[in-house]
């Protein structure tokens, strides 16, 4: 029992230090690059959906944990639905072309939803196009596309009734058909 707990707080105190590393990464990036509030919101918003994922990953160890130390399995609590961007592409314009990646977590079946991603230029332009503006999550959650360049980027995450606008002047937020939102600036 001693052993199971001494690797349950090895585990908890690796992920919160892995925050930590992250927060002051994001932080120091963000102090270094003279970019707008909205970059620095941005960058809180995605730090904000790597705690949320880190947290549901530390509730998933405890349990392994417990599983392995032969206790009754305590029932996850679901984490919040997030979407978030991990490869970002470059800063750019049509007609330049780059890749977007990113991960969708807390959907307990990620064929139910979708990504419908959006590239800023002088407003937000729905991706890849718009005739097909729907991007496939994998059953383990990642997701891609191959879209025209911008200077920020959108995702959001959508049940798969959602009707995608063509343009927009503001990312919507989440409610309704949309359960997440996050966007990024082009690197």
């Amino acid at each position: 029992m001693i052993r199971g707990r001494a690797i349950e707080g090895a585990l908890i105190v690796g992920l919160l230090a892995m925050c930590v590393v992250v927060f002051c990464f994001t932080n120091a990036r963000a102090a270094s690059n003279e970019s707008a509030a909205g970059d620095v919101a941005a960058k809180v918003q995605q730090l904000e959906q790597r705690v949320a994922a880190l947290e549901a990953e530390v509730t998933r160890l405890r349990a392994e944990v417990d599983r392995l130390k032969g206790a009754p399995v305590q029932p996850q609590v679901a984490s919040a639905p997030t979407v978030a961007i991990t490869e970002v592409p470059k800063d750019g314009q049509y007609p330049d072309k780059g890749n977007i990646g990113g991960t969708v977590t807390g959907v307990s079946n990620p064929a139910d939803y979708k990504v419908v991603v959006y590239s800023m230029t002088d407003q937000w332009y729905v991706q890849p196009l718009t005739a097909h503006p729907y991007t496939d999550i994998g059953p383990d959650g990642k997701w891609g596309a191959y879209i025209f360049l911008g200077h920020r980027y959108g995702a959001l995450l959508v049940r798969s009734t959602y009707k995608p606008a063509d343009t927009l002047a503001a990312l919507p937020p989440a409610g309704g058909d949309v359960i997440a939102t996050t966007s990024a600036a082009g690197r």
